[in-house]
């Protein structure tokens, strides 16, 4: 990209030291310059927009014992990251602060024999939790202790994840981790 924005001023170099050997000429293609910096400076501009979007994402952890099927899964713990404070580890929401694509991941473990299954919930703005879409859900069992599942979708601002269990679980700490971008 940066290549891209060197390319017409090392041109304009190029022009200026080998081919302008006269005044007349040096204005002739100064002229030619300013005209080519006429045609670039819009796409500039959109280069400039898209590099200036906001960076966005989190990394959080959490366990999942006393929290009852169908509810929410939070407070988080383990705030790993936080870019631009769009997760609220308290309530354990995720609210998208651009329209863009996302990756959304959630990753468990066991800690006891037994099955367990969480999923993300994607709610888009100005709807009810009750219109939310499962984006992202992984299982673990007796058998395999560990699961992960990553999903990339499209939000919209002011959309929301959040995590869900959805069996009861209250006798022991399992960890469940769960992550979120903004991929473009």
């Amino acid at each position: 990209m940066l290549n891209d924005r060197l390319t017409p001023l090392e041109q304009l170099r190029t022009c200026l030291n080998e081919r302008a050997s006269t005044r007349d000429e040096n204005i002739k293609q100064l002229s030619q310059v300013i005209q080519e910096v006429a045609v670039i400076s819009p796409r500039l501009q959109q280069l400039e927009l898209k590099c200036s979007r906001p960076r966005c994402g989190f990394s959080a952890l959490t366990w999942t014992n006393n929290v009852a099927e169908g509810e929410t899964i939070s407070p988080y713990k383990d705030l790993y990251s936080n870019v631009g404070g769009n997760f609220d580890a308290k309530s354990g929401i995720f609210t998208a602060p651009v329209d863009g694509l996302y990756v959304t991941a959630i990753s468990l473990r066991l800690s006891e024999n037994e099955e367990l299954t969480v999923y993300v919930k994607h709610n888009k703005k100005g709807l009810d939790q009750s219109s939310a879409t499962d984006v992202c859900r992984c299982s673990a069992t007796v058998e395999d202790t560990h699961a992960c599942d990553v999903s990339v979708l499209d939000m919209k601002a002011g959309d929301t994840l959040v995590l869900f269990l959805e069996t009861d679980n209250t006798d022991y700490e399992n960890c469940v981790s769960f992550s979120c971008f903004l991929l473009s």
